[in-house]
């Protein structure tokens, strides 16, 4: 899962449970399990001494987290983190010199920004154990979110199409035995150069697209394309029929946006009075 947490700390903690925005040095502000949370504790971990609400919603969410997550056993592998800082830099597009560069740009080491990240994918993980096992989501869903939003219906005669674009053709043949033996999508492995073509009429494409494209049926990749600029496999997702025929690509895009709806309003509540009684949270009023 991609975290959701810097979008959804604000709202975890009822604001009729706060302090007014800013707080005095070394007043109690609040008390967790019996132990004291200080002004002093908001402004070494929000790192400025002007702490307001929002530093005591994130100290306070954090710590219950933290909580929660030694209670149920979570915890984040190296691996984890290496995963999440790789798909940083792919998303921004940049190597490990970079990245390194970015680090010191803000005068933080590698070390430190491991174990940020480390905390956030903790997070992520606890939160998602509270709300997402209670998530469910059917086809008769899909298919009412469909009804009441038509325009993510594609036209009937046109097909979904994703292709992977290489110039290495060992790296295709490579990646081809990998759809075989997975039974995975293009879509579900994300290699690199892949390119979602969209939902389009297979009369519109290259020729040699089509080609490669003839006699599949839904779901099947092509044999390996030799283009100008490199190679290509093309994967046929799915073909659009009739009207309320969804592919799997389209449900599992939809079931991905009823999951986002149910999961945000599932964060809203997650910290539920019950949660805060078992942690014996108090708010010191003034």
């Amino acid at each position: 899962m991609k975290y959701l947490i810097s979008a959804v700390l604000l709202y975890l903690i009822s604001p009729q449970l706060l302090l007014a925005d800013y707080v005095e040095i070394d007043s109690t502000v609040a008390s967790m399990e019996g132990e004291a949370i200080t002004a002093s504790d908001l402004q070494k971990k929000a790192g400025k001494t002007d702490v307001s609400q929002k530093d005591l919603k994130n100290f306070l969410l954090d710590e219950i987290l933290e909580k929660e997550a030694s209670t149920r056993g979570i915890a984040v592998k190296a691996e984890d983190i290496d995963s999440y800082i790789s798909n940083i830099k792919k998303q921004n597009n940049i190597n490990d010199a970079q990245f390194k560069t970015a680090l010191e740009q803000k005068n933080m080491s590698e070390e430190v920004y491991r174990e940020q990240i480390k905390q956030e994918i903790l997070k992520g993980k606890t939160i998602a154990q509270l709300v997402s096992r209670d998530i469910k989501i059917v086809d008769e869903d899909i298919d009412a979110y469909l009804a009441q939003n038509p325009h993510l219906q594609p036209e009937v005669g046109t097909a979904k199409v994703n292709i992977v674009k290489s110039k290495s053709r060992s790296e295709l043949e490579e990646l081809r035995s990998k759809l075989l033996e997975s039974s995975r999508s293009l879509r579900e492995l994300q290699p690199e150069g892949f390119v979602d073509l969209g939902y389009i009429k297979l009369g519109e494409l290259r020729e040699d697209y089509q080609k490669a494209l003839k006699g599949l049926v839904d779901g099947e990749t092509s044999e390996i394309v030799k283009t100008n600029n490199g190679y290509v496999i093309i994967e046929l997702a799915g073909r659009i029929n009739q009207i309320g025929n969804a592919d799997k690509d389209l449900k599992n895009h939809i079931k991905n946006l009823i999951f986002r709806e149910k999961y945000k309003n599932a964060i809203d509540g997650v910290l539920t009075q019950d949660l805060l009684d078992k942690h014996e949270l108090k708010i010191i009023r003034r």
